[in-house]
């Protein structure tokens, strides 16, 4: 799938290792929810407050432990996506507020708009897989809209799809609709039907929420996708490779708890990192180094033999002009030189 487009030389991607693993066993990273600490103490690893610190031995076993490639089930068999290796996901945009209507004006996002992504996606002959979050369906109430999505993920569209992982109420909820669909969830436990973004609140921790639901995920069989964000010179290094070293011991203390959860449980490591904008203080999406970080990450991911995913199509354009056009096709263009296996953001 891929050309061999490295940002990375072999003895860098080793330092980038090896950097990581000081900052987890010298660091550590905080899981702000009490089951995953106790986890990781019936485990034997050094707990302080909430604060977990890893060796690299305990690491590598998870590595070892996570699967190079899975297979996510859809509702049609037919369209069953293949994720890692050389086996790659489509999936379409996340977390978008507005939506701008034929007329060129913007309004608030609505469950219509979300239902109507849905059915597009069901008609692509590229996107393969279908999304959570795709707008925000703002005429809904935010403690239960996760319902209405994922309703919508499964009934309007038969292609593997996104969970929500919003709280740990969401991720059960998405475990028991998706039950009902393949047969009960001892059967959810042999097969992966969903994946989840699941995003560490950089530096150097995970929120309650996050963490319940990697727990409830991991837990019946189903997809973490560990996507970092960091900005550099806020709450990441200034420097892209300090910035890749934090990203690697973050994701990889993610990929820990899974293992520990449940050995062999689906994972995939990857984020949509790049620089702060000075002028507002703001994460730069089109900046031309968050293809490097995406390279960069994208190699790391192969270091460890894991599945990778990379954001791709976005851009800081206020509209659908040429900025966007360069910045979004520039974005996808290095995720899949680099051989992502689960593009997220690619229309």
């Amino acid at each position: 799938m891929y050309d061999r487009m490295h940002t990375l030389t072999p003895e860098e991607l080793t330092k980038i290792h090896d950097g990581s693993m000081d900052l987890l066993l010298n660091t550590g990273v905080a899981f702000n929810e009490n089951e995953a600490l106790d986890i990781f103490k019936k485990n034997g690893f050094k707990v302080d407050g909430q604060t977990v610190f890893f060796t690299e031995k305990n690491v590598q076993k998870a590595i070892e432990s996570a699967p190079p490639r899975f297979k996510v089930a859809a509702r049609n068999p037919a369209k069953t996506v293949s994720i890692g290796g050389d086996d790659f996901g489509l999936a379409p945009g996340y977390g978008a507020s507005f939506v701008v209507t034929s007329d060129g004006s913007r309004r608030n996002s609505t469950i219509a708009d979300y239902e109507n992504f849905c059915k597009l996606v069901q008609t692509s002959p590229t996107i393969n897989v279908n999304g959570f979050l795709m707008v925000e369906p703002t005429d809904l109430q935010p403690g239960t809209a996760h319902l209405d999505m994922i309703y919508a993920n499964i009934v309007l569209c038969d292609k593997p799809f996104m969970g929500s992982p919003l709280s740990l109420t969401a991720a059960r909820d998405c475990i028991n609709m998706a039950s009902i669909v393949w047969g009960g969830k001892d059967k959810l436990k042999e097969m992966t039907v969903m994946a989840s973004l699941i995003t560490p609140l950089s530096p150097f921790q995970y929120t309650g929420e996050m963490v319940e639901s990697v727990i409830e995920f991991a837990r019946y069989n189903q997809a973490c996708i560990f996507g970092a964000l960091l900005m550099a010179g806020s709450s990441g290094p200034l420097s892209l490779a300090g910035l890749i070293v934090q990203q690697i011991a973050e994701l990889l203390a993610g990929v820990t708890l899974t293992q520990l959860v449940r050995p062999g449980a689906p994972v995939i490591i990857g984020g949509s990192s790049s620089i702060m904008d000075l002028r507002t203080g703001c994460l730069s999406m089109g900046a031309p180094e968050m293809t490097r970080i995406t390279s960069a990450m994208l190699q790391m991911a192969k270091f460890y033999n894991l599945p990778s995913r990379a954001g791709c199509a976005v851009t800081d354009a206020h509209f659908p002009d040429a900025q966007a056009g360069f910045e979004s096709s520039f974005g996808l263009y290095t995720a899949i030189r680099n051989g992502s296996n689960f593009i997220l953001q690619a229309a």
